[in-house]
């Protein structure tokens, strides 16, 4: 079979592969209080503080307060570095119909790319251990990525390194932030509700179309999508 090449299929993973989400961000804030001695209680309870790559948080919630309690990037960077390896220690299993998805992608298409708000070394160690790493022509993640969803750079940059115009590009996420990420790329976007925020929410962001799980994924859905004949 002759693979698509012309078109770029893009995954983000917590929310939409697997629902780690909310147990990584637990992690994070116990974490932050802990060892930096952040108040964290403020902004935990916010499903849309989820999708904040965790390295720009502290800029976001706590640069006054990291100021005044004398904490250097290198406490930081250390505080990262546990969560970060406490986080990969957390298996949990794909969600409904990702693996099939995945696969069906990957027997179609020839670009394929995990696009996350998280550090590239972590979506790689996950993605290889449930065992879908091998159908991801790229891991875009936090590494070298300036500014995170609602931004749209992170999915520039992935269409830059295929080489393929965005409006080529289909995108499967879950939240909001990620779905006017991938809108403002100029990429076509498929809303899963197994992540953050519900149908309505997607569909008022900019999503193409809302799926209650990645099980009703289809290649005419994906075709039609992209106009692809």
């Amino acid at each position: 079979m002759n693979k698509n090449k012309t078109h770029l299929i893009c995954f983000d993973m917590d929310g939409v592969l697997i629902s780690s989400m909310r147990i990584a961000n637990r992690i994070f804030f116990d974490i932050v209080k802990r060892d930096l001695g952040l108040n964290a209680e403020p902004f935990k309870s916010d499903p849309k503080n989820l999708s904040i790559s965790a390295k720009e948080r502290f800029d976001m919630f706590w640069k006054d307060e990291i100021e005044e309690k004398g904490i250097t990037q290198e406490q930081i960077d250390k505080a990262l570095e546990d969560y970060r390896k406490e986080k990969l220690g957390v298996h949990l299993p794909l969600l409904p119909g990702a693996k099939e998805a995945v696969e069906l992608i990957a027997e179609h298409f020839e670009n394929i790319a995990c696009v996350s708000s998280n550090a590239d070394y972590v979506v790689e160690q996950e993605l290889k251990q449930l065992g879908i790493g091998n159908y991801f022509k790229k891991i875009t993640g936090t590494d070298g990525v300036k500014h995170s969803k609602p931004n749209p750079e992170i999915y520039e940059i992935t269409a830059k390194f295929f080489k393929i115009a965005p409006k080529n590009s289909l995108v499967f996420e879950d939240s909001t932030n990620g779905v006017l990420s991938a809108k403002g790329a100029g990429m076509k976007v498929v809303g899963v509700t197994t992540g953050l925020e519900g149908h309505d929410e997607l569909k008022s962001a900019g999503a193409d179309t809302v799926l209650p799980d990645l099980t009703e994924v289809t290649l005419e859905m994906v075709n039609d999508l992209l106009n692809i004949e």
